[in-house]
């Protein structure tokens, strides 16, 4: 289930095409290839976001398993960038522009996945798949219009503790 928000949308970025630095796409895929989580932060919607993220995940796992977790992606989106990392049976795909440090983001990643450990005490991809509003909570209150807010794991799982509250969201 994928939720398409612009950073136009949002209001956080003015000139969100004029932003230099910003996240794409973060994507959560099983093994096989399945999408869990999709997030895109995309202000031209009218691409082929289906493609795209089969592409991504082509590119992902052919790739071997010892090398580089991070690769150019121009013949699929101009610019774009790929971060991931595998974490069990689930692959944490970010796509970046050419801005975007690569080292953030992996350290993102490593953000997400610890505070989905904290929500679900070891999260696994049944949790994810049967719980999407939780994740979808929790990137929220990391990114938002395709900017990083959020980089303290404590702060993000207090924040996500009072939305959840608020919203309604069990635990």
């Amino acid at each position: 289930f994928c939720i398409f928000i612009s950073a136009k949308e949002t209001g956080l970025l003015k000139n969100a095409h004029q932003s230099s630095r910003m996240i794409n796409y973060f994507i959560i895929y099983n093994v096989q290839g399945k999408i869990r989580i999709c997030k895109t932060y995309l202000a031209d919607k009218n691409a082929d976001q289906n493609k795209i993220t089969k592409n991504i995940f082509s590119l992902i796992s052919n790739k071997a398993e010892h090398s580089s977790n991070l690769f150019s992606i121009d013949d699929v989106i101009k610019g774009g960038r790929i971060v991931y990392r595998r974490f069990a049976s689930l692959y944490f795909a970010v796509v970046i522009d050419r801005e975007e440090s690569e080292l953030a983001i992996y350290d993102l990643i490593h953000m997400v996945a610890e505070g989905l450990d904290h929500i679900f005490e070891n999260a696994s991809e049944l949790d994810i798949l049967f719980n999407p509003e939780k994740v979808h909570l929790l990137l929220d209150e990391i990114i938002v219009g395709g900017s990083i807010i959020e980089t303290n794991i404590k702060e993000t799982l207090e924040a996500y503790k009072l939305h959840s509250d608020v919203k309604g969201i069990k635990k």
